[in-house]
């Protein structure tokens, strides 16, 4: 239910930002190899901070293009409103911290996520993740989040359906 709930946030990010000018001027960014294919998502690129009475999470999301919707989305949230995140590395075997990555490879296909969800759910059904996703948080501040990731990612977040491995990724995004 969680890996649901998450992926119909990114969806209604995506569309969000599908809405919004293609910032090619920008210095902000989210670049990754997706399968060893180098991408950079550079279009519309923002970070948000929320936090409520149940957790404190900050979203990284950008996108190739807005007509093409192929994007990438970012995620780490505390599991509990005091603990803030900072500057840390993030690893989706954490009880403290749940973190998500996700990549939509079109506006209208299916997407790919991993993360904390995807972790508990293999590791339940016995399937081995071989690469773990793990976030690391460089730098923020109060205008900017920057940092690194990887890890693998599943159709529908599914660790026994088709994978796709992320490496090199980066970001740089301002808070909106």
């Amino acid at each position: 239910m969680k890996r649901l709930s998450f992926l119909a946030t990114l969806l209604a990010i995506l569309s969000l930002s599908c809405n919004k000018s293609h910032n090619t001027g920008s210095a902000y960014y989210i670049n990754a190899s997706i399968d060893g294919v180098s991408k950079s998502f550079s279009g519309n690129v923002f970070a948000t901070r929320t936090s409520d009475n149940k957790s404190y999470t900050i979203n990284i999301n950008g996108l190739i293009t807005s007509a093409s919707g192929e994007g990438l989305d970012v995620l780490v949230s505390s599991n509990n409103p005091s603990q803030i995140v900072g500057a840390d590395t993030y690893e989706d075997s954490s009880s403290v911290y749940t973190i998500a990555l996700s990549y939509a490879p079109s506006i209208t296909g299916t997407g790919y996520s991993g993360g904390t969800a995807t972790s508990d759910s293999a590791k339940a059904h016995g399937i081995t993740i071989t690469n773990h996703l793990q976030v690391v948080i460089s730098s923020i501040s109060s205008v900017e989040v920057k940092g690194s990731f990887s890890g693998d990612v599943f159709l529908s977040g599914d660790a026994s359906a088709d994978k796709k491995t992320v490496t090199n990724g980066s970001f740089y995004a301002k808070f909106q």
